[in-house]
């Protein structure tokens, strides 16, 4: 998402992702979705995109399908959190987002979004892909897997859902 330059590549993303819902339903599955904000247009027109994933969230909810949006680079990491407190003050509850421990700003990202959902704080939280700077983030690994492990139980201290994704057996066991 982060690579697309008009919200006529936006609107590809949107559709395909109203495609995958349609199937989900048509199949009886019991899935939910990811979407990367970006794809819906975020770093070209923050207003359209709020107004296409509000759709989208829309439409999973009439169908009880939850939707996750992907932390995606610094760039938009405050825009995505807002989008999922913006949303459950619409009453789109069926929303949450994904953090990731190697940012410094996590651990009072995971207080705010608390603060403000309560027990509707729904998280998938991860290390990380995205390489940022050392001024906003840690580098290490065991210094970020710390972090992660930190963030889960701060997570679940208080009261939120917490996915947990990590392809490190070292934090998975």
């Amino acid at each position: 998402g982060e690579e697309i330059s008009t919200l006529d590549e936006a609107q590809f993303f949107i559709d395909e992702y109203n495609r995958v819902l349609d199937a989900i339903v048509e199949h009886d599955l019991d899935a939910n979705i990811s979407i990367k904000p970006t794809a819906f247009g975020l770093l070209i027109d923050e207003e359209r995109a709020y107004q296409n994933i509000e759709k989208l969230l829309k439409k999973a909810a009439q169908n009880d399908i939850f939707v996750r949006l992907d932390m995606e680079d610094n760039r938009v990491t405050q825009s995505t959190i807002d989008i999922v407190i913006s949303m459950h003050k619409k009453g789109l509850k069926n929303v949450g987002t994904v953090l990731q421990s190697r940012l410094l700003r996590t651990g009072d990202d995971i207080d705010f979004i608390c603060k403000q959902l309560g027990s509707a704080a729904d998280f998938r939280i991860c290390k990380g892909v995205y390489l940022e700077p050392e001024e906003i983030a840690l580098t290490g690994y065991q210094e970020i897997v710390s972090a992660l492990n930190s963030h889960i139980l701060q997570m679940l201290d208080a009261g939120a859902y917490v996915g947990i994704a990590s392809h490190d057996l070292p934090i998975i066991e």
